[in-house]
């Protein structure tokens, strides 16, 4: 997993771009306030969409279990192959790793090794640490981009499957890598504005879980 555990709140991943003075004199101000109320909307729509998204990822588990099993039943109770269910599969399975990856970037379920990071000091870390989301936005934000390049392209030159047994337009399945890792992006910003803030306000952070915060929209 990506760094970002810890503690998290719309007013605390937004904070760092009003000024220190407080977040109750904040509120007081009617166009700091409206910014935070502006970021606690957006952080539950990007939650929302992250939700949706793992939604529909494990709804595509549960049509690979049915087309492969249906696949069999065909094959050797009635000897009629259906040819088609293994690019459907295929096309699912990939569906099913990019619409996750923003509910997983949530969970906390990306794989993380801490064996360096985990010796160092909790300052540097924090550092380390916001550095490393920037980063890891800046690239899936990239590689959204191209994939969006990507499946227009096909769509522009009619691009299809020639080798399945559908022929299926190659936008379709396409269409899963920009979508999912659009969405892993704005996780990500939202994780760079909570690093941000722990950053700025070390002495408020506590030890919730990221996660777990964001999926019950305490955000």
């Amino acid at each position: 997993m990506l760094p970002g555990n810890g503690p998290c709140n719309i007013d605390h991943a937004w904070r760092p771009f009003v000024p220190t003075f407080g977040v109750r004199q904040v509120e007081r101000k009617t166009t700091l306030g409206s910014l935070l109320r502006a970021g606690r909307t957006l952080g539950a729509l990007i939650v929302g969409l992250a939700n949706g998204s793992g939604a529909i990822a494990a709804l595509t588990v549960l049509a690979m279990c049915l087309l492969i099993t249906g696949a069999v039943f065909m094959r050797y109770v009635f000897g009629f192959p259906l040819v088609w269910v293994p690019e459907i599969v295929g096309y699912l399975m990939v569906a099913l790793i990019f619409l996750a990856l923003g509910d997983a970037m949530l969970a906390g379920s990306h794989i993380r090794i801490d064996l360096f990071i985990g010796r160092i000091p909790k300052r540097p870390r924090d550092m380390l640490e916001l550095f490393t989301l920037i980063l890891s936005t800046g690239i899936s934000g990239f590689f959204s981009w191209h994939g969006v390049k990507t499946m227009l392209r096909s769509y522009e030159y009619d691009r299809t499957d020639a080798f399945g047994a559908l022929n299926a337009p190659l936008y379709i399945p396409q269409a899963a890598i920009p979508i999912g890792l659009s969405i892993l992006t704005l996780v990500l910003v939202l994780l760079v504005c909570r690093k941000l803030h722990v950053v700025r306000y070390p002495a408020e952070e506590s030890d919730v879980d990221l996660g777990s915060q964001l999926k019950d929209h305490h955000l």
